[in-house]
């Protein structure tokens, strides 16, 4: 879903598709270095977008963003050479770009990456990772070859159909546990 919301908007900003692709999956790996909540992540989200459409990051949309991942702070502050109290301020009084923002995620791809990966997973978390992958790879497939109204009808299929789906994969679990006893 990130990627579907921001990447017209990131590559206005100057970025090829592949940095795009960098920046949205730095921003996802935030949320999971940060621990952010689903709703966190989600008012997150649609902040970050906002102030991409509009390249200003307006002072409510900082706090949101900050709520959800502070370390954020310390990411645009190296990006950008300045201070994290300056990215404070800036931040807080809205003077901050949808670009300051774009560069501290880029720049801080790997760390956020090696972060996350050290970190336990949730069975939310692991939803909202398969959901932000699910989303990247329909916006991929699309591009490629037009398909996401296929994926979007298995998958509507797949969610009108979940309580069967779950009770198949609870049977075939119970039958595989069985064998090892």
């Amino acid at each position: 879903e990130l990627f579907i919301r921001t990447s017209s908007s990131v590559q206005s900003l100057g970025y090829t598709l592949s940095e795009t692709l960098d920046i949205t999956d730095s921003f996802t790996l935030a949320l999971v270095k940060n621990a952010a909540s689903v709703q966190r992540g989600e008012a997150a989200t649609s902040a970050f977008s906002k102030a991409l459409v509009t390249n200003k990051v307006a002072a409510d949309q900082w706090e949101t963003i900050t709520t959800a991942m502070p370390t954020i702070i310390d990411d645009i502050a190296e990006a950008s050479g300045k201070s994290a109290q300056q990215i404070r301020a800036m931040g807080a009084s809205g003077k901050l770009t949808g670009r300051d923002l774009t560069e501290g995620l880029k720049k801080s791809l790997d760390a956020n990456a090696d972060a996350a990966a050290n970190m336990a997973t949730r069975v939310s978390d692991a939803w909202q990772n398969i959901k932000n992958n699910l989303s990247e790879y329909i916006g991929k497939a699309n591009r490629a070859n037009g398909s996401t109204q296929v994926i979007s009808g298995a998958l509507e299929l797949l969610g009108n159909n979940i309580n069967t789906v779950a009770n198949a994969l609870l049977v075939v679990g119970a039958g595989a546990l069985a064998g090892y006893i």
